[in-house]
């Protein structure tokens, strides 16, 4: 098994000596088994991480299992290599530690696949965001020189520089997952930390369910800022949520402000409400309910995660 083995396969004892070298270490690492055997295990070892080695040994002799973890090594001919390194003690007859066996898993190509991911995901992000400061500049020149619709075009640089946040959270997860924390915490930048009490576990949601969610909470935070509980020195907003996913159940949301000026029901939906409303039902596959209590307004958000489509918008 050793023999053939794709990964490289090495024993050493206490004194850090290589006692075997089977064929896939000769393939990563460049040495025969003649040229390895017999020599110190260090000289695969970098300059910056000659310390890994005494510390590997240290645990090995307390008779303890190294987990995987990555790091690189030298090659023959001078290069590095990335490598996935496992070791786990040799013992003899009697149970006594005597060396070590290392397993090591050439992970070059996959770090190299991750790199050129990261470069082109920056690249995409980049220019995203180019297009969204176009569209910003468009609209001041196009619908901004009227002064009687400046207000609307404030709003909609805003939301804009909404959806710019809600992408460089996207790029931190490598366009994967985006947690739900963070989203909440980036849609209420814009205001003193102080007046939101944040609490939720780590959730982590996809990219169409960031953007939208993060368009929400924007608008929920405008409108608060312009009639609701932000618009006071001693509002506040609480915004919590629960995840039922695992049982199956929707993602809950609930905004709750208290401390503002007493809330009237609105003669008529705003656009802020009903782009809630549209992009919540026919996107994340829930529903929002808004109750304005006098005390304040509360908004309940729930999204069925399980049926949102993978793709980001």
């Amino acid at each position: 098994m050793i023999a053939s083995s794709n990964d490289a396969i090495l024993g050493i004892d206490l004194g850090m000596t290589i006692t075997s070298w089977n064929a896939a270490a000769e393939k990563l690492y460049g040495y025969s088994e003649r040229e390895a055997v017999g020599q110190t295990v260090l000289m695969l070892v970098p300059d910056d991480r000659k310390e890994e080695e005494p510390t590997i040994l240290r645990q090995i002799k307390a008779g303890q299992l190294v987990k995987p973890y990555e790091t690189r090594r030298l090659r023959k001919d001078g290069r590095l290599v990335e490598v996935l390194l496992s070791v786990s003690p040799i013992r003899d007859a009697n149970g006594r530690v005597i060396g070590a066996s290392k397993t090591t898993h050439d992970i070059g190509s996959r770090k190299e696949a991750e790199r050129l991911k990261s470069i082109l995901v920056n690249e995409l992000h980049h220019r995203v965001k180019n297009i969204l400061a176009t569209v910003i500049a468009i609209a001041r020149q196009t619908i901004g020189r009227d002064k009687a619709i400046k207000e609307d075009v404030v709003a909609f640089e805003n939301r804009l520089l909404s959806l710019s946040k809600a992408q460089d959270l996207l790029v931190h997860g490598e366009g994967q997952q985006a947690d739900l924390g963070a989203v909440v915490k980036q849609a209420t930048s814009p205001y003193p930390c102080e007046v939101f009490q944040i609490d939720g576990t780590s959730v982590s949601i996809p990219p169409k369910a960031a953007v939208l969610l993060s368009l929400a909470l924007h608008e929920l935070a405008t409108n608060a800022a312009k009639y609701g509980a932000l618009s006071t020195p001693e509002g506040r907003v609480s915004i919590s949520w629960q995840d039922e996913t695992r049982a199956c159940g929707p993602l809950r949301i609930i905004w709750r402000e208290h401390g503002g000026p007493e809330v009237t029901t609105p003669q008529r939906k705003g656009f802020g409400s009903t782009l809630i409303d549209r992009l919540l039902s026919s996107e994340l596959r829930g529903q929002t309910k808004v109750s304005y209590e006098k005390s304040g307004v509360i908004c309940i958000i729930e999204a069925d995660l399980s049926k949102i489509s993978e793709s980001s918008i």
